[in-house]
């Protein structure tokens, strides 16, 4: 299971890298593809994007997203 600190550390690393192939890998190995405006949310507030989120499965099946993430 992921944790938020991890996945806010990665994306500072994620951050860092310049626009490239360095950045694809890294954002396919720790799961990121950009940053999200929920990120202040946690910055502000602690929401964790990883367990505080609802996903609405008819949706997600809908628009094919059910099968980049698993």
């Amino acid at each position: 299971m992921r944790c938020v600190e991890d996945m806010a550390f990665a994306l500072k690393q994620w951050q860092e890298l310049p626009i490239g192939r360095e950045r694809d890998e890294v954002g396919c190995e720790v799961g990121i593809s950009g940053q999200s405006c929920l990120w202040r949310l946690y910055n502000l507030y602690g929401f964790d994007i990883s367990h505080d989120l609802t996903y609405d499965v008819m949706h997600t099946l809908a628009l094919c997203v059910f099968k980049k993430y698993v």
